[in-house]
């Protein structure tokens, strides 16, 4: 599911938008090649990025048809320092979803949010990406 691109380093000085709880804008490419985005919360451990999403979502037919995206977090602190990740899809699972979601509901909405995996009635995926090009501004 990846290009031939090598992963890149992120930078330190910007790790911290991906560390606190940002939403990040993701976007991918739609059949037609106009891009769509979408808001996200994203995972960050060791340099490794996720994401958790709907499985039927038009962002995950988008990536599975093209794993090609990128990645925006803007420092509401200071509007021009942000972070773009071109990035590569590698890959979208359903395995451990529910677990994953669970993770970013505490990242984003605190640590004593905890969601039931019994009321989510969709099918929830893990979307890895890496990134192969890094643009960090501020």
């Amino acid at each position: 599911m990846t290009s031939s691109d090598s992963p890149v380093a992120l930078p330190e000085s910007h790790i911290d938008l991906l560390t606190r709880a940002l939403p990040a804008v993701l976007v991918t490419l739609m059949p037609d090649g106009r891009p769509q985005s979408s808001v996200v919360w994203v995972a960050h451990h060791d340099g490794r990025l996720s994401l958790n999403t709907e499985a039927g979502r038009q962002k995950v037919r988008n990536m599975t048809a093209d794993p090609r995206v990128t990645l925006m977090v803007v420092d509401p602190d200071d509007q021009h320092r942000y972070l773009e990740l071109r990035c590569d899809v590698t890959r979208i699972s359903s395995d451990g979803a529910l677990e994953h979601r669970s993770e970013l509901d505490r990242q984003y909405l605190g640590p004593d949010h905890w969601t039931d995996p019994a009321t989510d009635r969709s099918e929830r995926v893990v979307v890895d990406i890496v990134p192969v090009r890094v643009n960090a501004y501020g």
